[in-house]
């Protein structure tokens, strides 16, 4: 990995993931990180999104059932 270091878990959540690949994209223009670099930054990126969409959904999912038992009467 190159000194680089852009990817933190805040600018994934404060940035959307076309605008985190665009700065990899010209860091890789701009000769500063190489294709490898770009490549694996690109797949962990992603990796990172899709978690954090299912850690979402999991969330949302665990307060449903918890929270609206269709058995249980109110």
């Amino acid at each position: 990995m190159s000194q680089v270091s852009i990817l933190k878990q805040k600018i994934i959540t404060s940035h959307s993931v076309a605008d985190e690949l665009l700065k990899w994209k010209e860091l890789k223009e701009q000769g500063v990180i190489s294709e490898q670099e770009f490549e694996d930054m690109k797949k962990k990126i992603m990796f990172l999104k899709i978690a954090i969409n299912r850690f979402t959904i999991a969330c949302f999912l665990g307060f449903f059932l918890v929270n609206f038992n269709p058995t249980e009467r109110r």
